[in-house]
């Protein structure tokens, strides 16, 4: 997913395998993007900012809940704070379904949940996975055990 306010930028669907990076819209949203837009001085965003044809945002890459990723370059105090390393492999996942309030998040293996705006711009964030191999072999099972039943019939 992709939180709320991410909406009004252009965003798409993120595909295994596939490195992002934590970027900084300027929509008030952390989000992901394929690559870090380069550094622009004060007075190429003021000249932006008054031209008819401003430079186009970066498109965000959403994200489904359940998603494996691995998220790298955690600082030494979130080690410490979280109890990570520095390269951890996570669950992206939703704080809940509210309107208006950021919602996106990644989850632990060791259970605790950290919002992606806590994230820092320019994190390294790989996709390793868009769905749980748990929930696709739970799904397998569900669908074997249903034709079983019906064969049994």
């Amino acid at each position: 997913m992709c939180d709320y306010s991410l909406m009004e930028v252009p965003n798409r669907l993120a595909a295994e395998g596939e490195r992002l990076r934590v970027f900084d819209f300027p929509t008030g949203t952390k989000g992901l993007i394929t690559a870090v837009p380069p550094e622009r001085s004060f007075w190429q965003q003021v000249k932006d900012f008054f031209a008819n044809d401003p430079e186009p945002l970066p498109c965000a890459v959403c994200v489904p809940p359940g998603a494996r990723l691995t998220v790298q370059d955690f600082s030494t105090a979130m080690q410490q704070k979280f109890n990570i390393n520095a390269t951890e492999e996570v669950v992206f996942t939703q704080l809940h379904a509210d309107e208006g309030y950021h919602r996106d998040a990644i989850r632990f293996s060791n259970g605790q949940t950290l919002s992606l705006q806590i994230l820092q711009p320019g994190q390294a964030v790989n996709v390793v996975r868009l769905s749980l191999a748990e929930d696709e072999e739970a799904t397998i099972s569900m669908v074997e055990m249903r034709m079983y039943e019906m064969v049994g019939r």
